[in-house]
């Protein structure tokens, strides 16, 4: 039993590195012991972590498969915290589904179980994560509301980590609200804490964030700086994911400054990263990025070529958000070459994804389709 335990453990130290696949390894070898103990309770960690594992690779089916597993065990044996956990990570499965009132639902049972248990922590992750919810449907003052009660819990309790993410999390409301320096501040502020507790992983995060600021307000060789720091702590923490998309973030800066070629160099890197650590949804990003950046070049059958690419692994993976991102893009590479008739395809079939998941680009597609038809008179 110990033995299996240690095996847990093993297998979240390689997943904290990226390392999918080996983490995977190991807690299948861990459900040996589970034979001999006959404990639900290890059981049920073994499901949860292989179920966060197949999550990291994309496979979001077979991880809601293995979360509910786990739930089922955790309320027979009346594991309220476990169930809590389960609940807000099946809500993070549905927000990259674009399921977005599911993850709210599961958000807000995480939440109660945390509020019934007087678990303050977790009240303060489930509040930060229904505040990423409301972030992605675009009620942004809800969104900021929920932010805000996160931080006050994160301050109230000590969690100096828990303050940094939820000070990162107010620095992206104000980035898209268009309020860059704003960001700024809350993103140097995480910065801080990140230094002050040692967690380089988060010092990493919060540095691209800073770039994606910087890019914003044009100041494209700060962003760059920003992103040049982040890789670094990456690479030197042997966090793969988070080089991945550093690289890739790297790329869409060059492309900014009109240096193409760097970009797509950059973004091939980002794209082997994704594809070795086995990272789906991060391979099916890089290759929209491919895209973007032979469609900035002219090379529009080419940007096709990878949108294609990006969009049938966004369907394998039932990414419906990336999905019709993905769709609109051709639409927009077709226009360019001149076949309305394709270019109003895609762009219909973006705009009822994006209706369906009630997505706030539905807005943008509607525009491009009515633009689109009245080139071609309909």
């Amino acid at each position: 039993m110990e033995e299996g335990k240690l095996l847990i453990e093993l297998g979240i130290a390689y997943r904290n590195i990226a390392r999918i696949r080996k983490a995977i390894d190991l807690y299948q070898k861990a459900s040996i012991f589970l034979k001999k103990s006959k404990n639900r309770r290890f059981e049920s960690d073994i499901l949860g972590n292989l179920a966060n594992a197949y999550f990291d690779l994309g496979q979001l089916d077979i991880a809601i498969e293995h979360f509910r597993k786990a739930l089922s065990i955790q309320r027979k044996i009346g594991d309220q915290i476990g169930e809590g956990i389960s609940f807000g990570n099946l809500g993070n499965i549905f927000n990259v589904k674009g399921q977005m009132e599911k993850a709210v639902e599961h958000y807000i049972k995480a939440l109660a179980i945390a509020r019934k248990t007087n678990n303050r922590k977790s009240e303060g992750n489930h509040l930060g994560n229904l505040g990423n919810a409301y972030r992605d449907l675009g009620f942004v003052d809800q969104a900021m509301h929920y932010y805000q009660q996160a931080l006050s819990i994160a301050k109230e309790i000590g969690d100096r980590k828990g303050e940094g993410n939820r000070l990162g999390n107010i620095g992206n409301i104000y980035r898209e609200q268009g309020n860059a320096i704003q960001a700024i501040k809350r993103y140097q502020q995480a910065l801080k804490i990140a230094e002050e507790i040692g967690d380089r992983k988060a010092k990493s995060n919060h540095l691209g964030n800073l770039g994606l600021a910087y890019k914003d307000m044009n100041q494209v060789n700060k962003a760059i700086e920003c992103y040049q720091g982040a890789l670094a702590i990456a690479k030197g923490i042997g966090d793969r994911r988070a080089e991945s998309s550093h690289l890739a973030n790297l790329g869409l800066a060059y492309k900014d400054s009109g240096q193409v070629k760097e970009a797509i160099e950059l973004h091939n890197q980002a794209l082997a990263i994704a594809r070795e650590i086995g990272d789906r949804r991060a391979e099916g990003s890089c290759l929209g990025n491919l895209g973007n950046a032979y469609k900035s070049l002219g090379q529009l059958e080419k940007a096709i070529e990878y949108y294609q690419q990006a969009l049938t692994i966004q369907r394998e993976i039932k990414d419906r958000r990336s999905e019709a991102n993905q769709h609109g893009n051709l639409g927009l590479a077709y226009h360019e070459l001149g076949q309305l008739g394709k270019a109003i395809e895609f762009t219909e079939q973006a705009l009822f994804i994006f209706e369906e998941i009630k997505f706030p680009n539905a807005e943008k597609a509607k525009k491009d389709l009515t633009f689109f038809k009245d080139k071609l008179g309909k």
